[in-house]
């Protein structure tokens, strides 16, 4: 193994010493999930009983988006996950040096994609995917749950070229380890606090690098790249960590990135530690088996509630879906209904013969909401962008375009 503070890793990349997996016996190496690059490759390790479907956990490496890899020690911490009934898929990307920003989400969602199109090989799970990393691996890992099912994220941060266009990249968790989001606040938060040297806007700083810009001259770029930027309210359940003595990253970002996820989804929407003394990549704090443990409970808990709010029987409508959408759910033998006066909700679900239990309500009226709520249905509230009164508070009141993207999260 390379020294890791020179660069003589495959092709001139830093490189950190490997991960021990040595007593993994179920494992799959360099898999690829598209043929663009050697780096597009992924690593599977499974569970040592079990035949599945196993919950998913993502890894993605940091590394400044230009050095490490899939199989270095940053993937530590995510195989203790094994022992706990989770598949963890460890993924590469194209780095800085090869290829300019975003093709580095692009490819993490592409080997979401190929996860959910190669579930029934491996033994995993489609409907329960989560995704963790650490400093460049977390702003990915942030941006794969920020920008699934918004209308910018897709057209920019999605290359569907890269295989399995038809599957879906959305994930139900999300665990951000000192990772970026707003690379022009880098060096204002350290001026704040002197934690660490303010030289990110620097013409060469990893950021200007992974931009292939210098990062203060394309404010828009810079926005593109932050995850602040597609906060959403169906977003899965973020859990940030930061340590407050980070000299790399500022822990400012994950405070705000907290802040602004509140705003829309909650605080259900989010868990920020604020570790003190913790530093970044390697510092100790974060690998102790009780912080691990608090990591993996998130991720099952998540998973699990995301699981319940997918499967459903039925769906009725008080307003018309898209067409696409009304297809997609009677593909997958969901049953739909519109409500009207002759077939309220308090009738719909018994007359699509589903218990009103599992079915799933769109309503665009307070009484209509508060119908389908009385009926016992799980409701999808989308009264012209308000929030509705008395709504669900994990589903709060949508427009419709929101809604549509919950149904497509949820239904892929």
């Amino acid at each position: 193994m390379a020294d890791p503070n020179s660069p003589d890793g495959p092709k001139g990349i830093y490189v950190l010493p490997q991960a021990d997996v040595s007593g993994i016996k179920r494992k799959f190496i360099d898999v690829p999930y598209a043929y663009i690059s050697v780096f597009q490759k992924l690593d599977i390790y499974l569970p040592e009983t079990g035949a599945g479907p196993y919950p998913v956990i993502v890894s993605v490496h940091g590394g400044a988006w230009m050095m490490c890899d899939k199989n270095d020690v940053q993937l530590s911490p995510a195989l203790k996950a094994l022992d706990e009934g989770f598949a963890v898929v460890s993924v590469n990307y194209r780095l800085s040096g090869e290829a300019k920003f975003p093709a580095q989400i692009h490819d993490v969602k592409a080997a979401i994609r190929w996860i959910r199109a190669h579930a029934a090989d491996y033994g995993l799970d489609p409907d329960r995917i989560a995704v963790w990393g650490g400093s460049a691996g977390g702003h990915l890992s942030e941006l794969a749950g920020t920008s699934t099912g918004t209308d910018a994220g897709s057209v920019y941060l999605e290359d569907p070229s890269l295989g399995n266009p038809d599957e879906s990249c959305a994930v139900d968790a999300v665990v951000a380890w000192f990772a970026p989001t707003d690379f022009l606040k880098m060096d204002v938060y350290f001026n704040e606090t002197g934690a660490g040297t303010a030289d990110h806007g620097d013409p060469d700083s990893p950021e200007s690098r992974l931009l292939g810009r210098h990062i203060v001259t394309v404010p828009d770029m810079v926005a593109a790249a932050n995850p602040e930027t597609y906060v959403h309210p169906m977003m899965p359940p973020f859990f940030l960590q930061h340590g407050i003595a980070d000299p790399i990253v500022p822990f400012q970002h994950s405070v705000a990135f907290a802040e602004k996820i509140r705003k829309v989804r909650g605080d259900a929407g989010v868990k920020l530690d604020l570790i003190p003394g913790a530093k970044h990549g390697g510092s100790p704090e974060f690998e102790t088996p009780e912080n691990i443990s608090r990591v993996i409970s998130f991720i099952r808990d998540s998973l699990d509630k995301a699981l319940a709010e997918k499967h459903f029987r039925a769906a009725v409508f008080e307003i018309i879906p898209a067409e696409a959408l009304s297809g997609q759910l009677m593909r997958r033998g969901i049953k739909i209904a519109r409500v009207s006066a002759a077939n309220p909700f308090s009738d719909a679900s018994a007359s699509l013969g589903v218990a009103s239990g599992d079915c799933l309500a769109l309503c665009a009226t307070s009484a209509g909401l508060e119908a389908a709520k009385a009926a016992g249905m799980r409701t999808v509230a989308v009264m012209d962008g308000a929030r509705a009164a008395g709504a669900d508070p994990a589903i709060p009141g949508y427009d419709r375009f929101v809604a549509d993207r919950f149904f497509r999260r949820i239904t892929v």
